[in-house]
């Protein structure tokens, strides 16, 4: 008997090929296992309340910003001259509604001021100097309000205190559905489950949710309570106590009733989220190394080009050009390494004192350039000489000044910018350390 070879058909292949794919596609799909599925629900969960404590964070950054002002010069000296603080806090409270009240007390406040008696305790808590540096807080629900309290000192003495009063409701307020925020002792900070208020102890049929999680002892993970799941993370400290973020969701809902379109759109959507968040992370790292000048953390001269091909509003700008008097003297004397934290130094305050849509640039060596939005003169003024008198008084050697031109933006930005260097020699010739702005 003769034996002949066969060969398959393309078609008849691709038949078979796909067959068997939707056959593993099946089995696949009916034999995931849920507790898969609902792992894949409590990682998503998760992540929610990854965004939320972020979120956190920043506004609890934010208010440690602030309480930064307690060793400025505007602090110490507030009670010789209040103005400066008072117009300084009068800009920020401008900018953002976190904060409700930005105030400096001395060591014997008014008996009617709120936080009266909490004084007279750290009075003498600071008395020891080796508590200089910590900060207190004390915690207002019936007021909606969490307050950070830092110590002033000129030199070695207590001069008095800096009061920030943080809205609570504003702290808190992007919590997503079903969201707990609580102390290790089943203290609510705040709560969008119903059933569970805010400002109270947790109810009975929760109150195993801590000490499951002090029983795991992670910083993060699930756990059970009756006919729900809870997907916790430890958050920031309020109150001086460790804080957990909690999402109650009911078990049944954790498994998707049309699993298999959820299966398919949750691919696409990880896989486009993927893509989308390498690009956008990528483009953020090539955006960081070309836009910004390593040395002091500023923008620098490939920016400011972007900036002069964008339209900036005339007259709601003004330009000032910063030069460090004498810097070659400091590095001639101190050595280039030092002449480096110098300018970090003058970069630094630069940067404490614009706000997010103002812009600050190295243009190279010892000079800035600082785009200030704001129509008034008077703002711009005070702007630029605030940041000339921070940096002569940086408590820091080599001590060192700057000279600064500045000019209103009235036309375009590359006019403004040698308008504002002719005034920035004009500064230096008449003496140095002044703002000249005629």
């Amino acid at each position: 008997m003769a034996l002949h070879y066969t060969k398959v058909s393309t078609s008849s292949a691709t038949v078979e090929i796909r067959s068997l794919l939707l056959m593993l596609v099946v089995v696949f799909a009916v034999n995931t296992p849920i507790g898969m599925i609902k792992n894949e629900r409590v990682d998503t969960l998760a992540k929610q309340l990854y965004v939320v404590e972020e979120t956190y964070k920043l506004r609890k950054s934010l208010v440690s910003s602030y309480l930064s002002l307690s060793d400025s010069t505007i602090a110490k000296h507030y009670f010789t001259n209040p103005h400066l603080f008072t117009d300084t806090v009068a800009h920020l409270m401008q900018e953002q509604s976190l904060l409700s009240s930005i105030t400096i007390v001395s060591t014997q406040p008014a008996k009617r001021f709120r936080y009266s008696q909490h004084i007279q305790f750290y009075n003498e808590f600071y008395h020891n100097l080796s508590n200089r540096d910590m900060t207190q807080s004390v915690f207002r629900p019936d007021l909606d309000l969490f307050t950070e309290i830092a110590p002033i000192f000129d030199a070695d003495h207590l001069v008095g205190y800096l009061v920030i009063e943080v809205n609570l409701s504003k702290f808190s307020e992007n919590m997503r559905d079903n969201m707990v925020m609580l102390s290790s002792d089943g203290y609510v900070y705040s709560s969008t489950k119903p059933g569970i208020n805010a400002f109270e102890s947790l109810p009975m049929q929760y109150s195993g949710l801590v000490e499951q999680i002090e029983r795991i002892q992670r910083a993060s993970g699930k756990i059970e309570v009756g006919d729900y799941t809870g997907v916790y993370r430890r958050s920031i400290s309020v109150n001086n106590q460790t804080t957990y973020l909690i999402k109650l969701v009911a078990d049944d809902e954790l498994i998707p009733r049309y699993i298999y379109l959820v299966m398919v759109l949750s691919a696409l959507t990880i896989g486009v989220s993927y893509f989308l968040y390498k690009t956008r992370r990528d483009k953020q790292e090539l955006s960081k190394i070309t836009y910004v000048d390593e040395l002091s953390g500023l923008h620098n001269r490939h920016y400011l080009n972007k900036l002069l091909n964008s339209s900036l509003n005339p007259n709601q700008y003004y330009v000032g050009i910063f030069d460090i008097d004498h810097f070659k003297s400091v590095n001639d004397k101190f050595g280039h390494d030092i002449g480096d934290q110098v300018i970090k130094r003058v970069a630094g305050v630069i940067r404490s004192r614009i706000r997010f849509s103002d812009y600050a640039f190295r243009m190279g060596g010892e000079e800035f350039l600082v785009v200030i939005k704001t129509d008034s003169t008077d703002v711009a003024k005070r702007i630029f000489e605030r940041i000339r008198r921070d940096i002569e008084t940086i408590d820091s050697q080599p001590k060192v000044t700057v000279s600064a031109g500045v000019c209103p933006l009235s036309c375009n930005l590359a006019q403004a910018i040698k308008l504002a260097d002719t005034r920035l020699y004009s500064a230096k010739n008449q003496g140095r350390n002044q703002v000249c702005t005629e």
